[in-house]
């Protein structure tokens, strides 16, 4: 993707109207004179949305071109759009030519549009009063055709018609002739063509010529236009269009053909009579005009003409935005002495004017001042003397001058750019780094420096491959060096051994880097850590084997008793059936609250879990949690504290949380004979503390607790389960508004806590 400059510096290349929009809202990012010409704005309106920089051109399809360009990426072209702007207080019609293309990032993505525009009104209007004094002449043929019916309707004024319809044909043959046009009659029903020899001339030919061979001189890309026009004819009753030839000596010309479709008394067109004449003077001339025009009127840079009294003839549209000049009245009318301070005017009288008189030009840095804001800036300033070409004596002094401003913000932006590219690659959390074209490493930013604890030096060239784990640092140097001679992408993970702490993992990855013109410069690319990943996965990989074998040792279960059950039906044994019934409920509730496990931590990722809020007494429901675990455990279970606390809050989801609190007391504390639950309060939260007083819990392993499938190292071997239940229990606390946590000390024990708002606040 271009930068901002980048995009600017593109678009005042370019010797027309010209700027670049950004993203869907359209920012303009960028934008040549020409085109802040031609919009009537200022430099101010970069960076803006279109909707607010220049709301005026969003009348009509604009917008929509550009949406259906930023969207389905169609490069777009919409010659002699009409446009409608309010300027100095009058409304006007103006024409432009606009053209829009799609910018699409590495990944074809688009991510802007490139619009440029031309002024075609000129144009336009005159092709507008050719066709008025086309439709006048037709209007006037029509009403000579009337004319000539009525006299035939009488038969004594004949003759006299005749006469002067003879004598009228050959003004019409001798002015054609003298104005060096064409005529040509087209039978609309046997298409036989008849033309002057004159018409012939045009394209090269002489005598009777087939009308293939005019139609084959036209040249390929506007034998469509022509097509359409003469179908257009059929259905208006006139002809007009303007189209390139090829001369049969190869010579490339302009016509423009004219006619008018002749009708049958049922409307049927019989014959299309019309002229046709060579303009590629015209075409020619009105190109070199248009094309200066655009240069001055619409150049970037200021271009004035200053008579000998010290003011200002012309100056062209960049200019009068430069200064502040308001019209073309200002600027004759404005002495130079008011655009400087006095002392810039002193360099200006002594040094610049003198100089072009002496020498014929001046070049150099001066400054000037904008008429209405007072600001003084310097411009690049290459002045020249105008001399009569037949005397040699003086006549203006023209100049052409340059706002310096956007190239020293460019540069200081440039610097600006590289002093924060320098921060951000240093306090980025991922690893940047540069090779030149042979693979050597040239720079790394400090978080590279920080994993592996080793100064710059020791990477630069290929001793970075030394901070890669022995074991798999093969694997690096074969993923690096084997994309390094097909100049193609590579990515690679990689352990390497730790400053401190534990072996991390990291993904490696780079990208060729191709200068201007195509050569390869080296790579660039990024390394980051994702031991965090890789952790994740581990842990997914162990959730999915537990989750097999926790499911399998209660199915195998059930499945044994069922199946002995079946063998006892008809030999019953009471004694024997009880024990299988008690023992395939049990399996059968173990496989319940697995899957029970599972869906709520599918309903907690989805947000799904919904509250149903009651008031109860919070002491009277941990002891019903508490009577029948204690029973089944034989612990005996003491709930303390604030007995009469009622707050408001899910019961059962709340029951489900010391419920799973108070099963892994009893669980992980086989030894201890007794569990204390202690209720407190503050003003805001109520606090339920579950303590056991069994061999309590290793420090490093608290902050994972309540971590997805997270379980103590130490009662993985011993103890089932998997690794969901303090999870659980940690979403719906935090659903309530509160928090969960734990305490241990090895071999005294471990209190699980949790708080809940007396002011319900569900999450």
């Amino acid at each position: 993707m271009l930068s901002v400059y980048a995009q600017q510096t593109m678009v005042d290349t370019l010797p027309i109207g010209a700027c670049v929009f950004m993203g869907p809202d359209h920012v303009v990012s960028a934008a040549n004179g020409q085109m802040l010409s031609l919009w009537h704005k200022t430099e101010v309106i970069i960076g803006k949305a279109l909707r607010e920089a220049v709301p005026e051109i969003l009348r009509g399809n604009f917008l929509e071109l550009l949406q259906g360009v930023y969207e389905r990426g169609e490069t777009c072209r919409e010659p002699d759009s009409e446009v409608k702007v309010v300027i100095g207080g009058e409304r006007r019609r103006i024409y432009f030519d606009f053209s829009f293309k799609p910018l699409r990032d590495k990944d074809g993505h688009i991510y802007g549009i490139v619009h440029t525009a031309v002024e075609t009104t000129d144009r336009v209007l005159a092709l507008q009063e050719l066709s008025a004094l086309n439709e006048e002449m037709e209007a006037s043929s029509e009403e000579v055709r009337a004319t000539n019916e009525e006299l035939l309707e009488t038969q004594e004024h004949l003759e006299r018609a005749l006469a002067e319809t003879a004598e009228a044909e050959e003004r019409f043959r001798l002015a054609t002739e003298a104005a060096d046009v064409g005529t040509y009659d087209i039978n609309l029903q046997t298409q036989a063509v008849v033309t002057s020899e004159q018409l012939a001339n045009i394209f090269g030919l002489s005598g009777l010529v087939p009308s293939e061979m005019y139609v084959k001189a036209f040249h390929p890309d506007d034998l469509e236009k022509r097509q359409l026009a003469h179908q257009q004819a059929l259905v208006t009753g006139r002809l007009f269009y303007e189209a390139r030839i090829f001369r049969t000596d190869g010579a490339l010309r302009w016509i423009r053909a004219s006619g008018k479709v002749r009708y049958d008394a049922a409307g049927r067109p019989l014959r299309l009579l019309g002229t046709l004449m060579d303009i590629t003077e015209q075409v020619s001339a009105k190109e070199t005009e248009r094309k200066l025009k655009t240069l001055a009127d619409n150049s970037a840079d200021l271009m004035s003409i200053l008579d000998l009294n010290g003011v200002n003839s012309y100056i062209n549209e960049a200019g009068k935005q430069l200064l502040g000049f308001e019209s073309d009245e200002a600027v004759r009318t404005t002495p130079i002495a008011d655009l400087h301070t006095p002392e810039d005017f002193e360099q200006v009288r002594r040094e610049v004017l003198p100089g072009v008189m002496t020498t014929g030009k001046w070049v150099g840095i001066m400054n000037v001042r904008h008429l209405n804001t007072g600001e003084v800036f310097p411009v690049l300033n290459y002045t020249i003397r105008i001399d009569d070409p037949v005397s040699g004596q003086p006549l203006a002094v023209g100049a052409i001058m340059r706002d310096l401003r956007p190239e020293l913000a460019a540069k200081k932006a440039l610097a600006d750019s590289e002093q924060l590219l320098r921060s951000v690659t240093s306090a980025a959390p991922t690893a940047l780094w540069r090779t030149d074209a042979e693979g050597k490493l040239t720079y790394v930013n400090e978080t590279w420096l920080s994993w592996t604890g080793r100064p710059l030096e020791a990477h630069l060239g290929r001793g970075w491959l030394q901070a890669v784990h022995p074991e798999d640092r093969q694997q690096v140097e074969d993923a690096f060096f084997s994309a390094l001679p097909a100049r193609s992408a590579f990515e690679v993970e990689f352990r390497m051994p730790p400053v401190s702490g534990e072996i991390r993992w990291y993904l490696n990855s780079g990208q060729p880097q191709l200068d201007s013109e195509g050569h390869f410069t080296g790579y660039v690319g990024a390394c980051i850590d994702i031991t965090a990943q890789k952790n994740l996965q581990q842990h997914k990989d162990d959730f999915i084997s537990i989750a097999s074998h926790e499911l399998k040792t209660p199915v195998t279960s059930l499945k044994a008793a069922l199946q002995l059950i079946d063998r006892l039906k008809d030999k019953p044994d009471p004694a024997m059936l009880s024990k299988l019934i008690i023992q395939s409920r049990k399996s059968a509730e173990r496989v319940s609250s697995l899957i029970d496990d599972l869906l709520h931590v599918g309903r907690l990722q989805q947000k799904q879990m919904a509250l149903n809020l009651s008031g109860f007494v919070l002491s009277q429901l941990l002891s019903n949690a508490a009577q029948p675990i204690g029973l089944s455990t034989g612990k005996h279970i003491r709930v303390q504290g604030a007995l009469d606390l009622e707050i408001r809050a899910d019961e059962q989801r709340i029951d489900q949380v010391i419920t799973n609190f108070l099963t892994n007391a009893a669980k992980y504390a086989p030894n201890a004979d007794r569990i204390d639950v202690t209720v407190t309060h503050d003003e805001q939260y109520a606090r339920v503390s579950v303590t056991d007083y069994g061999p309590g819990i290793p420090a490093d392993q608290l902050a994972r607790l309540f971590e997805r499938y997270y379980r103590v190292q130490e009662h993985t071997k011993t103890i089932s389960g998997l690794g969901l239940g303090l999870y659980i229990c940690k979403e719906i606390i935090e659903r309530h508004g509160g928090q969960v946590g734990a305490e241990s000390e090895l071999g005294k024990g471990s209190s699980f806590w949790f708080t809940l708002p007396l002011r319900p606040v569900v999450i």
